[in-house]
Order: structure tokens, then C-alpha cells, then sequence
């Protein structure tokens, strides 16, 4: 079974725009590319929430040589800079929205199906693991 990660969500989540993007055609085109556009704009989120994690997390543990106090002030330099960027993705993430929707530029459904691939690739997945497990437990392996 693959490991729980971002990048794998993120592979999945591809495979599953893909499919309901070809999906999509077979109503119409509108609606494919309005899948496409709400699926690239969740995986573009995804993709930058990711790298600020990543970043966050290596200065966190770079940091557990240092004195507690300056531990403090690193950590919170780092979470204030994160915060900032998410605040900013998800700003960036409303006017692209609000411009998408208020000009109809996409088919509302077909939008929100490309926003939910990560809730349901993160779904699908987290039953799949879970399923694996109890399979696995069931063998008396675990």
C-alpha cells in the first residue's frame, strides 16, 4: 500500500481530474473544461499549501538544537510567515473564484466537481487504507 502524502494525494487526485475531465465531454464541453479549471485550481492551492509545509516543518526541526527561547522565536517567525501565505493562497483563491463564476466562464457543477477531487481522492484513499489494514488483520498479519 503507498504511503499517506501529499504528493501521492496529489498524483491521485491527477489520475481522478483526468477521468472526469474525459468524463465531462461526454455532457459537454463547457462542462469538461469547467471540471478542468475547478481541478487546477485546487491542485495549484494544493501544490503551494504543500511547500509551505514542507518549509515550515524543516525549520522546526532544524531547530531542535537550539536553546528553547530561540526555538520560540524561529518557530513563530515561521508560523506568522505560513499564516501569511495561506491567508494570501486563499485570497488569490477567492478573486479567482469570484472572476470564474461572476463572468461564467464555467459551468457552476462542473466546477465544483473539480474542487472536491481532493476531498474525495483523500476519501477514497483513507477507506482504502483502512480497508488494506483490515484485510491485513483479519490474515492475522497485524
Amino acid at each position: 500500500m503507498e504511503t499517506f502524502s501529499l504528493e501521492t494525494i496529489g498524483k491521485i487526485a491527477l489520475s481522478v481530474l483526468a477521468l472526469l475531465v474525459v468524463a465531462g465531454l461526454f455532457i459537454s464541453v463547457f462542462f469538461a473544461w469547467s471540471v478542468l479549471a475547478g481541478g487546477l485550481i485546487i491542485l495549484a492551492n494544493l501544490w503551494f499549501s504543500k511547500d509551505g509545509l514542507q518549509k515550515m516543518a524543516e525549520v522546526v526541526t532544524a531547530t531542535a538544537s537550539m536553546n528553547p527561547e530561540r526555538q520560540r522565536s524561529v518557530a513563530g517567525g515561521e508560523r506568522r510567515g505560513y499564516l501569511l501565505r495561506f491567508w494570501l493562497r486563499l485570497g488569490i483563491t477567492g478573486v479567482v473564484l469570484f472572476a470564474v463564476i461572476r463572468w461564467q466562464l464555467v459551468d457552476i457543477f462542473g466546477l465544483l466537481l473539480g474542487l472536491s477531487i481532493i476531498l474525495v481522492t483523500t476519501i477514497a484513499f483513507s477507506l482504502a487504507v483502512v480497508v488494506h489494514y483490515l484485510i491485513q488483520r483479519s490474515q492475522g498479519r497485524r
